[in-house]
């Protein structure tokens, strides 16, 4: 199963020069392509990526039928 393993990590800002965190984690080839200087500040977070894992949020995907939990409810309030 192939694994991602995305770093927290700072860079340096080439304006100020000051040392900025990230948002976001990236892969070390992503950051070695993105910025110059660079260090990871943190253990990485490893996701497992599989043709079954979940999709990320889509808005426009229609919504699924929520479950009837009210009608159970009702029989408890007579």
């Amino acid at each position: 199963m192939p694994t991602l393993q995305l770093y927290p990590f700072r860079f340096r800002d080439p304006l100020t020069g000051g040392w900025v965190r990230a948002r976001y984690r990236l892969q070390v080839p992503e950051m070695q392509r993105h910025y110059s200087e660079w260090e990871i500040t943190g253990a990485p977070e490893i996701r497992h990526v599989t043709r079954t894992s979940v999709d990320p949020f889509n808005p426009f995907e229609p919504l699924a039928r929520a479950r009837s939990i009210i009608a159970p409810m009702l029989l408890y309030m007579r």
